[in-house]
């Protein structure tokens, strides 16, 4: 059951964030893709330790966790 809701949580999330368009970057797109290629980084590295070793094998839920930038959802004054 656990494992069922965590799935429909995430495709919910993928399908969500692929209704939307990523803003225009502006020639100082440089240091944001840098950063957002950090965050692939660590999202990728999470799909692997995190949740790949407990089991979760559904295609849909590794790529919505893949691809979901889940640190945009985080307050600026809860960034440490």
């Amino acid at each position: 059951m656990r494992t069922s809701c965590f799935a429909a949580l995430f495709c919910a999330a993928l399908a969500a964030a692929g209704c939307r368009s990523e803003p225009a970057r502006s020639a100082a797109g440089s240091s944001a893709t840098a950063v957002a290629d950090s965050f692939a980084a660590r999202r990728q590295a999470m799909v692997e330790h995190q949740i790949e070793a407990r089991g979760i094998k559904a295609p849909a839920v590794l790529a919505a966790m893949r691809k979901v930038p889940r640190h945009r959802f985080v307050s600026p004054a809860a960034v440490s």
